[in-house]
């Protein structure tokens, strides 16, 4: 009985939390928070950012957070072009034509944290489902170089942002 209570507890956080699936990683890694604050795309319109943490921060401490390499903490960064806030639908940021290379509709980021280096993902698919007034539920699957994949089931935090594009 001790054993089929392990084997339950690492399914049940596998569908609550992020997973990062891949040949030679199947350990989970659970996502304790998403985060969204509004920014700029690259042709000064409204950009949704998207980060996923595996703990839970203030929002000061999110902004915080640097672009690139040399990061000590973990985070997968997904931008959704053209969304100034969040809103039921589905998104897709890169894979398009089959070339994981050509983003159409936003750009996304998984640095492993300790100071190592970041890599583009090459396909995000982000789903936002109202969870109440002016709350959200998101799921992801975010596609890593070599195939592995996070997947990410978490309530939505936003962080205030006062920023002008354009």
């Amino acid at each position: 009985m001790r054993h089929a209570i392990l084997l339950f507890v690492p399914l049940v956080l596998s569908f609550t939390g992020c997973q990062i699936v891949g040949e030679e990683e199947p350990a989970p890694e659970i996502a304790a928070a998403v985060y969204a604050q509004r920014t700029c795309g690259p042709t000064d319109g409204p950009a949704l950012e998207l980060i996923v943490l595996d703990s839970v921060l203030a929002c000061e401490n999110v902004n915080q957070l640097g672009y690139g390499d040399n990061s000590d903490r973990a985070f997968t960064r997904i931008f959704l072009w053209g969304l100034g806030e969040p809103a039921p639908g589905v998104w897709t940021v890169g894979g398009i034509d089959d070339d994981p290379s050509y983003y159409s509709g936003g750009w996304g980021q998984s640095c492993p944290g300790s100071g190592a280096a970041c890599v583009n993902t090459e396909r995000a698919v982000v789903s936002f489902t109202a969870a109440g007034a002016d709350s959200f539920a998101v799921t992801a699957q975010i596609t890593l170089p070599g195939g592995r994949h996070q997947n990410v089931a978490a309530g939505l935090r936003v962080c205030p942002v006062q920023i002008l594009c354009g």
